[in-house]
């Protein structure tokens, strides 16, 4: 396959000639990382299904194309299930130069399986989102842990990914155990306010807003150090209770 040079298709904002990126994969996170890299980029859209990569361009302000087209990006974000991704850098691999840069966001795919698909072709540079796609869409600002062979590769992607929210640099495997914590306890207290509503005789229509208005809603601010008087009383009470 003859490459298509992307990179003489530019893109400008006030003058100024936006780097290109590919934005490999059309699902709900890539479809959220197209629309926060898109005023900023040259931004392209490729998924095997043209029609959600044409859908995911229109709506985010991308560019939709081809394998032929997304190879000539010197960065590619892979927005693929952890599953898909082996198979994906494969048909990648013969077409990839030493200058670009694939960008793995997969939770549960850590670099080093990717690295030994790549055999040098390329860096790969991990950077896993703490945050949940719709909350992300919502405008919940979530963080990202950046796990680069390098520094300078790493403060490249740092540089990207800072319009989706706050970087930090560490190894990509905490994102994974804190995602388990976090989404363990989470279920857990739900299941806690359904048993709990179910003894005291509160109807089950009230469920859905009791978690996601009520107690999603005290745990941002908790979280945020934006309590209110109420929920800064229950803290010194269940605070109290522990330590009796």
């Amino acid at each position: 396959m003859k490459q298509r040079k992307i990179t003489k298709v530019k893109k400008q904002v006030e003058g100024i000639v936006l780097e290109v990126i590919g934005v490999i994969g059309s699902g709900r996170m890539g479809r959220v990382l197209a629309g926060k890299l898109a005023p900023h980029y040259n931004l392209l859209v490729y998924d095997r299904d043209g029609e959600k990569a044409q859908e995911v361009a229109v709506t985010t302000g991308g560019r939709a194309t081809d394998l032929e087209g997304v190879i000539g990006a010197p960065v590619m974000i892979l927005a693929l299930p952890a599953e898909a991704i082996p198979e994906a850098v494969e048909e990648l691999l013969p077409y990839l130069r030493t200058n670009q840069l694939l960008v793995n966001i997969a939770t549960t795919m850590q670099k080093t399986i990717i690295e030994e698909i790549l055999k040098s072709r390329c860096p790969v540079v991990s950077a896993k989102i703490i945050g949940h796609a719709k909350e992300i869409s919502g405008g919940e600002p979530p963080m990202v842990v950046i796990d680069a062979p390098d520094l300078a590769l790493g403060q490249r992607v740092a540089a990207i990914f800072r319009h989706l929210g706050p970087t930090v640099f560490d190894q990509e495997d905490v994102v994974q155990r804190l995602n388990v914590l976090a989404s363990t306890e989470g279920i857990k207290a739900a299941l806690s306010i359904e048993e709990k509503m179910r003894k005291a005789g509160i109807p089950q229509q009230y469920l859905i807003p009791a978690i996601r208005g009520v107690a999603a809603g005290t745990m941002k601010a908790f979280a945020a150090g934006d309590a209110g008087p109420f929920v800064q009383a229950l803290i010194r009470q269940i605070q109290g209770e522990k330590e009796s």
